[in-house]
């Protein structure tokens, strides 16, 4: 098993979702954080800590 097993490196959805957010707030600025971290969350199969994690360091603007 190695890094062509098919499985996205650990933290890759996280850089996924950080990327995505920054397009949606370009897309909406005045979307609600809450609710594009959920999304984010279940578009990129984030685990409860990497939702925290966005909750508590993803700074809007």
């Amino acid at each position: 098993m190695g890094e062509g097993d098919g499985l996205p490196p650990k933290g890759d959805g996280l850089r996924r979702a950080l990327q995505w957010l920054a397009e949606q707030r370009q897309v909406d600025p005045k979307a609600s954080r809450a609710k594009l971290i959920s999304e984010a969350g279940q578009r990129f199969d984030l685990s409860p800590p990497e939702e925290e994690f966005l909750f508590g360091n993803w700074k809007e603007g």
